[in-house]
């Protein structure tokens, strides 16, 4: 396994998300155009219900890893340039495109690791657009096109 960049408890006062549900653990790469993450499957996390891994809960994973990828490059960004980062923003996702899951997620449980790959980061004035993709291992899970409005 890769050497984290960063913790997402690092992050915690710059994003809106608060537990139960910050999701991703560690921030491995962050620049401009993507990045990767990753998050250790909990027993008790909100994104199985009935001990299984919910689908819909892979749209969550994407747009969580690209909010704290953003934010992790952002103040590193800052911190190098000898600037302040202090700035909490708040994205909303306004779109997906070509969801598809492409893996059962029977064999997915409380342990495993998933790795979120964020890429081809686009800004469109106050929307930005990305390409997320969630690895177990080297199965790619799910993958998608989607936007936020921030």
């Amino acid at each position: 396994m890769r050497k984290a960049l960063m913790s997402v408890k690092e992050l915690e006062a710059y994003m809106p998300h608060r537990a139960p549900m910050v999701w991703i653990d560690e921030v491995l790469s962050a620049s401009e155009s993507g990045g990767t993450c990753t998050i250790c499957l909990k027993e008790d996390g909100l994104y199985f219900s009935e001990g299984r891994l919910r689908v819909s809960s892979l749209i969550e994973f994407m747009a969580q890893g690209f909010g704290y990828i953003l934010t992790a490059h952002t103040k590193l960004k800052l911190e190098k340039e000898g600037k302040a980062f202090e700035t909490k923003t708040e994205a909303f996702l306004v779109s997906i495109r070509g969801f598809e899951a492409l893996q059962s997620l029977e064999a997915i449980k409380a342990g495993d690791t998933l790795e979120i790959k964020v890429s081809n980061v686009r800004s469109f004035s106050q929307l930005l657009a990305f390409k997320a993709e969630i690895f177990f291992g080297d199965l790619l899970l799910s993958h998608a096109q989607l936007k936020v409005y921030m």
